[in-house]
């Protein structure tokens, strides 16, 4: 399951990487309440497009792949 790969993600760094009090606590509290299930996709025509077949007319909605970004800029 992601949830315990998460969990174990965030555990080992938080301990070597000593994450923001903040930081911690918050990510602590949501993985405490488990991950929801959500939608990454929308009917748009401009956006970042889906490889996958069957998925030619939607795009990643942009929430999905902007953590991603914030987390990268972060660690550099």
């Amino acid at each position: 399951m992601i949830q315990d790969k998460l969990e174990q993600y965030v555990a080992k760094t938080i301990k070597n990487e000593n994450g923001s009090n903040n930081c911690v606590k918050l990510t602590e509290a949501l993985l405490k309440i488990g991950l929801k299930e959500r939608c990454i996709t929308r009917d748009l025509k401009w956006g970042t497009s889906i490889p996958v077949p069957g998925f030619e007319n939607k795009v990643f909605y942009v929430w999905f792949d902007a953590p991603i970004g914030y987390i990268s800029i972060t660690a550099n």
